[in-house]
């Protein structure tokens, strides 16, 4: 094993680390604020970060890309706001397990998209990952889970499946231009729609939702996404789904044991299936493009 692939491992490591502890951290960052507002105010961080990676680099996106960048940022505002929306309603812990679903869905949007191969283990993995979401859903009563939450964070899963799949598609830009146009639409869209549906909001923020929206939008959206972008190069996108894997379990563990939530008996089997199904699929190994970056 070479020193490239222990960084590289570690790199990936850290990213799922950083994602999975992201849904502790949105929890503060949405404290008082309504869900689109929280998204504007994280990712207008990201258009900042950008814009000045932009003109120090002095990099320039070639044309005819447009259309796709403004695809993967709108798509991946809608996943921005459904995940905030959902969470306000489930918790963070069961939030970051639904999004593993992610995964799942690329599969067949790159095949459709992108021509990647479908393997017969992932249609076991979305059965397996279809029944947790049913019983999760079917909860609600014991558990006191909400099924819109889970509806609106599945959802969120979906949307973000999209996002990722364009970006395979303009990941060969530079990492600081796609950056920039993800922070740039994602937040422009967010203040649009919050400013259309949550007018009985005000624009006032405490301290600490800054900071969490300065975390969230620097550490996650911004640091992580760079190792993300630069690994996806040359890496199939379905490939990757290890890595949320990986970033649910620590998302799951880090709701239980830091922010002391809990989950009933069916919710619990619920959550099982749906790890399930996404290690499964995940666990063709981790791609071998990934520890030659």
């Amino acid at each position: 094993m070479t020193w490239r692939r222990v960084l590289v491992g570690g790199a990936l490591g850290l990213l799922a680390l950083v994602w999975g502890t992201q849904y502790l951290v949105i929890r503060v960052a949405q404290t008082d604020l309504p869900p689109w507002r929280a998204v504007a105010l994280r990712f207008a961080v990201v258009a900042l970060i950008g814009q000045l990676a932009v003109l120090r680099q002095g990099v320039a996106a070639p044309p005819g890309k447009r259309a796709l960048r403004l695809a993967m940022g709108a798509t991946q505002a809608l996943s921005m706001g459904l995940l905030y929306g959902g969470q306000a309603r489930v918790p963070s812990a069961l939030a970051s397990v639904l999004m593993s679903l992610t995964p799942l869905f690329v599969v067949f949007i790159a095949r459709r998209w992108l021509a990647e191969p479908l393997h017969a283990r992932t249609l076991v993995a979305s059965a397996s990952g279809l029944l947790g979401v049913l019983l999760l859903s079917g909860a609600r009563s014991a558990d006191a889970l909400d099924s819109l939450g889970i509806a609106l964070i599945v959802a969120a899963a979906l949307a973000s499946a999209v996002s990722k799949s364009v970006g395979k598609a303009i990941a060969e830009l530079p990492v600081a231009v796609l950056l920039r146009d993800l922070g740039v639409v994602v937040a422009t869209s967010a203040v649009a729609i919050s400013l259309a549906t949550e007018q009985g909001a005000g624009w006032t923020f405490e301290p600490i939702e800054i900071l969490a929206a300065i975390y969230l939008g620097a550490v996650p959206s911004t640091a992580a996404n760079t190792v993300y972008f630069l690994v996806l190069r040359d890496v199939e996108v379905s490939r990757l789904s290890y890595l949320q894997v990986v970033s649910a379990t620590i998302g799951l563990a880090s709701g239980v044991l830091v922010a002391g939530e809990r989950l009933g008996g069916s919710a619990a089997l619920g959550v099982a299936l749906v790890l399930a199904g996404a290690a499964f699929h995940a666990a063709r190994g981790a791609p071998r493009a990934a520890a030659r970056e």
